[in-house]
């Protein structure tokens, strides 16, 4: 945007995280038509398209797999190891699984690329909120280049009470989450798996996400998977403390996902819950 290209960005507009980060840019008419979902998007490709994957690498991930299958230049920008390799020549691939987050990575871009002033407070916030969220509030994965990118954000007016009133979880989320507290089970000891009984939406994409977090804080526990299925698919969110590698669990055949030593993620697409944990086992087992 910066220079001057027109760009969109694919999103899941019923994600409620997603709705929430949107609302900090509502009176930023810089945004107004930048977000579309798939469908959209599609209409939007051309011969000379870019198209920029970030936070992923993973097709099974892919926010549109459609546009990815329709475009020829495409760029990676992740901090995720690689899961495997696309079916197309990629013009630029930057995965750096040392860094903290995605948006450590981009804010690194920025910082080498805007002159002072440019990047907004909410714009800011929000790649400070990214951070936030993949180092758990820097006490996991967070090194110096972390506290450099958060430095420079800070600086930029990034707003940490902005940050912590899209944490705040609304009372619709709390009852989410304690359909995966009901269900609980501990696995080898030190590992946790909850499981969402029932179907589940989009929303529950996130909520999964925060009870694997959740489920470190107790004690004795080194890892945590929690999971729940959309639609023809059942999500698994997995987190570590680091002594447990969930990336190489969630990339067992059985289960095909992928992601970060601590974080990791994957979709079993025409499987039941209970099928999905008996793979989970099966691949925790082979691991260990």
């Amino acid at each position: 945007m910066f220079c001057g290209v027109k760009v969109n960005i694919v999103i899941n507009e019923k994600d409620a995280s997603v709705i929430r980060c949107r609302k900090l840019l509502k009176n930023n008419p810089t945004w107004a038509e930048v977000f579309v979902d798939g469908t959209a998007g599609l209409e939007f490709v051309q011969s000379d398209t870019l198209l920029i994957l970030s936070d992923v690498n993973n097709p099974s991930l892919f926010e549109s797999g459609d546009i990815v299958n329709n475009i020829r230049d495409i760029v990676i920008v992740d901090h995720h190891r690689k899961a495997q390799e696309l079916s197309k020549p990629l013009i630029k691939e930057y995965i750096d699984p040392s860094a903290s987050s995605a948006s450590e990575l981009v804010t690194e871009m920025l910082e080498q690329t805007l002159p002072a002033g440019v990047l907004s407070r909410e714009e800011a916030s929000l790649l400070l909120l990214g951070i936030f969220l993949d180092t758990r509030q820097f006490t996991v994965n967070t090194g110096t280049r972390t506290f450099s990118a958060a430095f420079y954000l800070r600086n930029a007016g990034a707003s940490t009470g902005l940050v912590g009133e899209i944490f705040r979880p609304s009372l619709n989320d709390y009852i989410r989450e304690a359909r995966f507290s009901a269900n609980v089970e501990r696995y080898r000891g030190n590992m946790a798996i909850a499981v969402h009984e029932g179907e589940g939406d989009d929303a529950d994409r996130v909520i999964c996400a925060k009870v694997s977090n959740r489920l470190l804080e107790l004690e004795g526990i080194n890892a945590s998977f929690a999971l729940v299925k959309i639609g023809d698919k059942v999500q698994i969110s997995a987190r570590s403390d680091g002594k447990i590698n969930v990336q190489r669990i969630l990339e067992h055949e059985l289960i095909g996902g992928g992601g970060h030593f601590e974080a990791a993620g994957a979709a079993v697409a025409n499987a039941t819950i209970h099928d999905t944990v008996e793979r989970l086992k099966t691949a925790i087992d082979d691991n260990l």
